[in-house]
């Protein structure tokens, strides 16, 4: 039993990297002193359903953890909006939004452009 656990923890790992590598957990993003990084190809569709393995109902502790304090906190109707500052090239993407619900999760992410 021993001799099969190990190539099965590698098998559990290669399936969940392969996972988040194709829903934003991390393939082409970042954290760059205060700034997410986010490749070229990576799509928006993909950022605002998770960045760095926070989603929809990760709790606040766990953004703030993952990404440490947001630049700023914006109203937007009964969320608070954490905005980090994000960088995308060839891109006017400036910035990532958490909104947090009313029970500190998130409930929407939110990519920001500058005009």
């Amino acid at each position: 039993m021993t001799m099969v656990k190990g190539p099965l923890v590698v098998v559990l790992a290669l399936i969940g990297g392969v996972g988040l590598a194709g829903c934003g957990g991390g393939h082409g993003v970042k954290v760059v002193g205060h700034t997410i990084a986010i490749g070229q190809d990576v799509s928006e569709t993909s950022l605002v359903r998770s960045v760095l393995g926070v989603r929809v109902g990760t709790k606040a502790s766990g953004v703030r953890a993952r990404l440490g304090a947001p630049f700023a906190r914006v109203g937007s109707g009964h969320q608070t909006c954490w905005v980090y500052h994000a960088h995308q090239p060839k891109t006017s993407l400036d910035a990532i939004d958490f909104c947090m619900s009313r029970n500190q999760r998130v409930g929407r992410i939110v990519t920001g452009v500058h005009g």
